[in-house]
């Protein structure tokens, strides 16, 4: 190849993978029957392919502050992170979580270039990485997830077009992973909304005028009354659903 076929070929392949997420955000916000998890491993493996990386990765955080492994695709013959090393304590990779908790972007054009005693590095070096993307991903001000493409190759270059193109991509996958939260979070509501209504018949709260529970009655739910009982004394509202403590509170203020 000549060298106005090298500069057309770095000039593809932007254009190229610019093609590709815009096809891969469509296919996450209408993820179909087999869901966000698939359309998420699918998006992650085809990036990887048309980017020549080594790993593709989205790692969620937990309540505890550490970052879980939930997708991952690597290249053939490239050992999974996911296997060995799952979770991510909150303590380790300092500097980069500071920087993730700040909602900014992490780019390692090369491990080399790292402080040699930064544990950052030596992380690095222990899985085999020399050049690595990673993008925070956001609700507000709240960190929740990170997805990231690690390449082996020492020649691996991070173009800004490329980054700008696949911090889009995580946007993207930001909107549908929360929607998929919200929506999970108001199925298990619910859930509990109705399982409460339907115990109802069998379960007697006895209130005082100000809303406060006095008393529980139930034989045939025993589970449900005792957590009901340990409010007694307590508003209703801190003890029961929020839907139903709104309801019952308007139903004191104006009987039916």
């Amino acid at each position: 190849m000549g060298h106005t076929g090298l500069i057309e070929a770095e000039t593809a392949r932007p254009v190229r993978i610019e093609l590709l997420v815009i096809e891969l955000m469509n296919r996450l916000l209408e993820p179909g029957p087999g869901g966000i998890d698939r359309a998420l491993d699918e998006a992650l493996a085809r990036l990887g392919v048309a980017c020549g990386l080594d790993r593709t990765f989205l790692f969620r955080v937990e309540p505890d502050g550490s970052h879980r492994n939930s997708h991952e695709w690597v290249a053939p013959g490239v050992a999974r992170l996911k296997d060995c090393r799952p979770v991510i304590a909150k303590g380790e990779h300092r500097t980069w979580h500071a920087a993730f908790a700040l909602g900014e972007t992490v780019l390692v054009a090369n491990r080399n270039d790292l402080p040699a005693d930064m544990p950052e590095r030596a992380f690095l070096e222990e899985i085999g990485v020399v050049s690595s993307l990673m993008l925070p991903l956001m609700d507000g001000d709240r960190l929740y997830g990170v997805i990231g493409f690690d390449s082996q190759s020492p020649d691996c270059r991070w173009g800004e077009g490329e980054a700008q193109v696949l911090a889009s991509l995580g946007r993207a996958v930001s909107s549908v992973v929360l929607r998929a939260e919200a929506a999970q979070a108001e199925a298990t509501v619910r859930s509990h909304l109705e399982a409460t209504l339907r115990a109802l018949p069998d379960l007697v709260i006895e209130l005082c005028p100000h809303g406060y529970i006095v008393a529980v009655h139930s034989e045939k739910l025993p589970w449900l009354a005792s957590l009901v009982k340990s409010g007694i004394g307590r508003p209703m509202v801190e003890v029961l659903p929020d839907l139903l403590a709104r309801t019952l509170d308007a139903m004191m203020r104006d009987p039916p």
